[in-house]
């Protein structure tokens, strides 16, 4: 296994706990009203650039086993058909969050910078559980 795939298998767990974070978070903000902090703004940078880093981690991992610079079990046989719909679908959560995060920054009340990053973010994290390898490989296997 290599330390690219090792880094994005551990980085998984650290996008998945701050998306979790910054949604709670979104949803929690617009349902009480309350005032968009710097702290939800460091949540938003923290998300995007985690997601940023994954799919970064992910993209060399999907490419150096096409290039043959290491085997990952992942990629062989009929489980390639899902290693294409993981790549495809994770490019479309990091499209909502870059979305996400471009729509707070065009909101100008407190209210409406919470329930863009509640609705955006909160469907990235969706498509990122349902997109997740782990669980799919065990339900397949």
């Amino acid at each position: 296994m290599s330390i690219i795939f090792l880094l994005h298998s551990i980085w998984r767990w650290v996008i998945l706990l701050v998306a979790i974070v910054a949604v709670g978070k979104a949803i929690f903000g617009w349902v009480t009203n309350q005032r968009w902090q710097s702290v939800d703004n460091l949540l938003k940078m923290a998300y995007t650039t985690a997601f940023d880093i994954q799919l970064l981690l992910g993209l060399i991992v999907y490419g150096g086993a096409f290039a043959g610079l290491h085997t990952v079990r992942w990629y062989t046989g009929s489980v390639m058909r899902l290693s294409m719909e993981h790549v495809l679908v994770m490019v479309v959560a990091l499209v909502l969050v870059h979305l996400g995060s471009r729509a707070i920054k065009r909101n100008t009340t407190d209210s409406r910078k919470f329930r863009a990053a509640a609705l955006w973010f909160g469907v990235s994290l969706l498509l990122m559980l349902a997109a997740n390898p782990t669980w799919l490989m065990s339900a397949t296997a």
